[in-house]
This record gives C-alpha cells, sequence and structure tokens, in this order.
C-alpha cells in the first residue's frame, strides 16, 4: 500500500506518521514528515515543535534552536502559554 496523503487530512497525516517515526527512534524519517507539514501549514507551532526535538536528536542543534524559537513565536502569537512554556525549556535543554 502506498502513503500518499492529500487535501485537508495530508497536515494530520504526516504529522502522525512522524509521531510514529520518532517513537521508533526513525528521527529522519520524523524530520522529512515534519518538514512536508510544514510546507503545508507553515504556521504550525507544534510541528515547529516537533521537528525541533527531532532535529536536536539528529545532532543538528542550530535546526533544532531555529525551529524551536520559531515554534517559541507561533505559540506566544497565537495566545498558547502552555506550548510556548514547553519551547522555552526546550530551547533552555539546548542552551539558549
Amino acid at each position: 500500500m502506498r502513503f500518499a496523503p492529500d487535501g485537508a487530512d495530508a497536515y494530520r497525516a504526516y504529522y502522525n506518521r512522524a509521531a510514529a517515526y520518532f517513537k521508533l527512534a526513525d528521527y529522519t524519517s520524523a524530520r522529512a514528515d515534519l518538514t512536508r507539514c510544514l510546507a503545508l501549514k507553515p504556521d504550525d507551532g507544534k510541528a515547529y515543535y516537533a521537528r525541533g526535538l527531532t532535529r536536536s536528536k539528529l545532532g543538528d542543534q542550530p535546526g533544532a534552536i531555529a525551529d524551536l524559537q520559531r515554534a517559541l513565536r507561533l505559540f506566544t502569537d497565537q495566545g498558547d502559554a502552555a506550548d510556548a512554556q514547553r519551547a522555552r525549556e526546550a530551547l533552555h535543554w539546548l542552551g539558549q
């Protein structure tokens, strides 16, 4: 079976599959699916947050920091205090 979501369900399908890949420690595949998510929905803080954590696992600290900073800005702009705090904590963990 081929995985090729489209339309309104594509974002959610890629995001959910990325979460599964992350749990399986397949960080390269998780990053790829999160990048697809962000191409479909570029203002999604949760996808930036998840990709930041994934990039950190892959050893891409500059990319992780950039994604987590973007997530923090989006969460703050959208009034999502809880997720903004999670992004701050992740950045702190990365030494930012």
